[in-house]
């Protein structure tokens, strides 16, 4: 149930038990989180990069398809975005929660909106609720960052189970750290997992 990917990364001395110590993370975290899969990566910026990679070798997305994305991130959520000849389209924080504003997110929906992406910060989650319903009524696949919310919880399911994938960093400045810092996680087989893998190996 849960796939495993060795880099290889930090494992010149002891490569087997490495491996061995890194399938079993990425196990325990998909038990943790509660998705049925987890992927490893170098890093979350290409966990989200392989996300939307994976979109386009499908033929879900289309070079200029619109992201919508919280304006409070960090540069690597735009990156992923750019790097596959995406526009992201910035929404504005809630001043209150300083999560994403979920009624600025209708507003900016257009014909080539097909994603929005969801950034839970500083530990709290993003109203999931009216995210989804948003999104299922526009038809618009949801993309969890899960980096800095680690085991954060919302109506009893943690972050990283609402939207169609999930990805996370967990290098040394978040709350969960690994040896190698990126995790791609999902339950929806919206993205066949031989297709996230095409992007690993």
């Amino acid at each position: 149930r849960c796939l495993t990917l060795n880099s290889g990364v930090g494992c010149h001395y002891n490569f087997i038990n490495c491996a061995v110590a890194k399938a079993r993370h990425k196990f325990f975290y998909a038990k943790f989180i509660g998705t049925q899969y987890c992927v490893g990566c170098a890093n979350g910026l290409d966990a989200l990069i392989w996300i939307f990679r994976a979109y386009k070798e499908l033929g879900r997305l289309q070079p200029g398809d619109e992201i919508l994305v919280p304006a409070n991130t960090f540069i690597a959520t735009i990156l992923a975005i750019t790097e596959n000849d995406l526009r992201p389209v910035l929404i504005e924080p809630d001043p209150e929660t300083l999560q994403i504003d979920e009624t600025l997110i209708e507003q900016a929906i257009t014909p080539r909106t097909k994603a929005v992406m969801i950034v839970h910060y500083f530990g709290y989650p993003c109203d999931m609720d009216r995210i989804m319903e948003i999104a299922n009524r526009h038809n618009l696949y949801v993309i969890e960052d899960v980096s800095h919310a680690h085991g954060s919880v919302y109506k009893g399911k943690k972050v990283g189970n609402f939207g169609h994938i999930a990805a996370m960093s967990m290098m040394s400045g978040k709350a969960w750290l690994a040896l190698i810092p990126g995790r791609l996680v999902k339950n929806l087989i919206q993205i066949p997992v031989d297709t996230v893998l095409h992007f690993c190996l």
